[in-house]
């Protein structure tokens, strides 16, 4: 499959991408989501928000709400927020992980098992806790059941606990996209058995590409850099691609290409205004205010007006912006 027909394919799978996000996020731990109200679940909805793009302080307020009525998911998040202000295991963070591993999270039960940094902390658990080898149990115990019913995040989780990259292999081979740009990230660096190293690029290539037609926006991040020089067209394809799927920092850096508008600058001022209007870091705000005066300066009323309309239209037939974290990542 070439490259063109790779693009075509993943810019057709957008709006089924839309109404999958939207599903992921109303349907993560179903059991335990559906007990929560209207409102935590929509503080719940804004906390992912916040957290993917970068705002851990908002999102730990927002997320807290549903994480005290016992969703899981909030936990383990309130937990990577928690451990990431010291980049160590810490009382906050193990509450939290403990919350959500009960609830069966096996990415907290992962973090309690590897994260064992503090010994005061891992040595007195709370009152009813497990040891870590009893986590570790629990959660081979349980991805194990998961991926012999063909769950493909447990076979990520397999491979995560044991190393054994056959999971990560057959995690990839079914379909997910995560899975996919890890195992090429594995291969980069030596993983697998190939016979020469034409074999080795072509298996890296092939699973970026499945990846990026997954829409794993880190993988269509690499196809966008490696195709800019020798294959523009594509490259800037898969920028409008990674843009429609609500990516932050490619929507901040290629704001100004061709999105269908009569003029650019309409399409490009609207996506500057969504990032505008987000609650992202200081940094990219400030830059995104300076890029947002200098289109003031050479556009009309009229002009300006066509901006903020393409914006209230974006933000209603596409995904959040995000900065696309890892669910398990450092």
């Amino acid at each position: 499959m070439n490259f063109q027909n790779c693009v075509n394919n993943s810019v057709g799978k957008v709006v089924g991408y839309f109404i999958f996000w939207l599903g992921f996020l109303f349907s993560i731990n179903t059991v335990l989501a559906a007990q929560l109200t209207p409102e935590q679940r929509a503080s719940k909805l804004a906390g992912l928000v916040s957290y993917n793009i970068g705002n851990p302080a908002l999102a730990a307020d927002q997320l807290e709400v549903a994480a005290r009525a016992g969703d899981p998911d909030a936990q383990y998040y309130l937990g990577e927020i928690e451990r990431h202000k010291t980049m160590l295991m810490n009382p906050a963070a193990h509450f939290w992980y403990v919350s959500a591993a009960r609830g069966g999270d096996l990415f907290a039960m992962l973090r309690l098992i590897y994260s064992n940094d503090d010994d005061s902390i891992t040595s007195k658990p709370p009152a009813r806790s497990k040891t870590t080898v009893q986590w570790r149990n629990v959660a081979l115990r349980q991805a194990r059941t998961k991926a012999r019913a063909g769950d493909s995040e447990a076979m990520l989780v397999l491979y995560f606990l044991d190393g054994n990259l056959e999971w990560l292999v057959r995690s990839a081979r079914a379909g997910l996209p995560e899975s996919q740009f890890k195992l090429a990230r594995v291969y980069q660096i030596g993983g697998g058995v190939f016979f020469n190293s034409t074999d080795r690029s072509q298996e890296i290539r092939k699973w970026i590409i499945a990846a990026a037609n997954g829409n794993h926006v880190p993988a269509i991040r690499v196809l966008i850099k490696e195709l800019k020089d020798y294959q523009r067209e594509e490259s800037t394809e898969w920028a409008r691609n990674a843009i429609r799927l609500g990516d932050l920092d490619t929507t901040f850096e290629y704001h100004d290409i061709d999105m269908g508008e009569e003029h650019r600058s309409v399409s490009s001022y609207g996506l500057l205004s969504l990032i505008a209007d987000s609650d992202v870091a200081t940094g990219i705000a400030e830059k995104t205010a300076r890029k947002m005066a200098d289109l003031r300066k050479k556009m009309t009323p009229q002009q300006l007006q066509a901006g903020a309309a393409f914006a209230e239209e974006w933000k209603k037939t596409h995904p959040p912006l995000s900065r696309f974290l890892p669910k398990y990542g450092y």
